[in-house]
């Protein structure tokens, strides 16, 4: 097929990209309808202007004055108050998560599309094994809670799976090759986040893969939004009267996947948004920090909370040693399927956020590989919709039983394979106990969640 390329080399000479494809006559057709097509996806009006202030501060803060502690409901409470000024309790609010889990209005999303490079695992992440006693994966511990939801609440729980590019076909294989690991077709959805191309800090100019493959990258957690709606996920779950969508990450195999204390709470309020949160356990935890400002949830990203916050301690209570900005953002939460509707209408609902990175890249035909950061990637995250939400609410939940992330390499000191290993396996521990076994201490204990809920 032959291309035109004279409007597409116009439009690059407008915004100074016209190297990609200075070796346009050297490419195969086929390469070069590969990188034209790569090409007429990106706004490059947008990275223009995204690039035009690298230095502009991403933080939420305006004012230090104008933020408090989010007004949450604690491990320590009973009784909740609602945004319409109603006290609730704790078991109120849990029937009214399983009346919402009884009329089959919940769905779960599952964000996916990381690769398990830093773990030294050459796979997607969710292909991990995690199970210290089973091998399951973590993809395995979200199918068993999916299948424990479903059978206990009568329905095919559907579960949505975002992947990414570099993922999506890997994952969507193992889940075929395993049978969907019990779950049924019509119950799981995979759908694609999108990418945004890496640009080189100086000069602003996109970076090249190879010859004829732009570098690009995953969009960020916040890509979720436009991915629902481009996939018919969201258009789906209105027709299925699904509305509510409970979000996590995959790296969290403890992840309390349709907990019904935190459904009920959003259920009762109306809310928009909810979200689980812990107790950070020092200033320098590497957790967003979920606060107030001028009256409205947010959360700001640990290396943009300011040191006089971030250190602040409760005062006359006899606890100076709890951190007054306490709430920790474990990337949990439901989500209304309207208000995602809504959302998803708005093209600058979710700004971009700029990264330093080192990123390697053809130039020239030759590999560089730089060690230093050289490029601005550009990601979209989740928790920017906050300030967008007419009412947020914020559970605490207990560290140990609902966070034991998998993120770092196994060398470092928490968050990796064996730390979630040892979080799970005193949680399983502390179950038998409070259920009357004696278990000694060196045994390794595994549950199913098929079998625990």
């Amino acid at each position: 097929m032959r291309i035109d390329l004279q409007p597409i080399i116009d439009r690059l000479h407008e915004f100074g990209q016209q190297h990609l494809l200075q070796t346009a006559s050297e490419l195969t057709s086929a390469e070069l309808e590969s990188l034209v097509e790569s090409i007429n996806t990106i706004d490059l009006g947008l990275i223009k202007k995204l690039t035009s202030d690298t230095n502009s501060d991403t933080s939420p803060i305006s004012d230090t004055a104008t933020v408090e502690p989010p007004s949450a409901f604690r491990l320590t409470d009973e009784n909740i108050e609602l945004a319409s000024g109603e006290v609730v309790s704790r078991a109120k609010a849990v029937d009214a998560g399983e009346a919402l889990l009884n009329n089959h209005e919940l769905g779960v999303i599952v964000v996916a599309g990381g690769q398990g490079t830093r773990l030294g695992f050459n796979h997607p992440k969710g292909m991990v094994p995690i199970g210290e006693l089973s091998e399951r994966t973590l993809f395995q511990f979200v199918t068993d809670k999916i299948a424990a939801l479903s059978d206990k609440y009568g329905y095919g729980v559907p579960l949505f799976i975002m992947t990414s590019p570099p993922v999506h076909s890997d994952t969507v294989n193992f889940f075929k090759e395993n049978g969907n690991f019990g779950l049924d077709d019509e119950q799981i959805f995979f759908f694609c986040q999108g990418t945004m191309p890496a640009v080189d800090q100086a000069t602003g100019k996109l970076l090249m893969q190879t010859r004829s493959e732009l570098c690009l990258s995953p969009n960020g957690h916040g890509g979720m939004l436009s991915a629902l709606k481009n996939s018919g996920i969201l258009t789906w779950c209105r027709e299925q009267h699904i509305s509510t969508l409970f979000y996590s990450q995959i790296d969290n195999p403890l992840s309390q996947i349709g907990d019904p204390l935190l459904l009920g709470i959003h259920s009762l309020s109306s809310a928009d948004v909810s979200m689980q949160v812990i107790e950070k356990q020092n200033a320098d935890d590497r957790t967003g920090n979920v606060v107030m400002i001028d009256d409205i949830i947010q959360m700001i990203e640990y290396s943009e909370m300011p040191r006089e916050l971030a250190t602040q301690t409760i005062a006359d209570s006899g606890e100076a040693d709890r951190l007054r900005y306490w709430a920790s953002n474990i990337a949990v939460h439901t989500f209304s399927t309207e208000f995602l509707a809504r959302m998803s209408e708005d093209a600058n609902a979710l700004p971009f956020h700029l990264a330093s990175k080192k990123v390697s890249h053809s130039k020239n035909g030759e590999l560089v590989s730089p060690t230093v950061p050289n490029a601005f990637k550009f990601e979209q995250f989740i928790f920017d919709l906050l300030p967008h939400a007419q009412n947020t609410m914020v559970v605490e939940v207990e560290r140990s039983v609902a966070f034991a992330p998998v993120k770092n390499a196994p060398d470092a000191t928490f968050s990796t394979v064996a730390t979630s290993r040892a979080t799970m396996n005193k949680l399983y521990h502390n179950w038998l106990t409070e259920s009357g076994c004696s278990v000694d201490d060196s045994v390794i204990v595994e549950i199913n969640a098929r079998f625990a809920l």
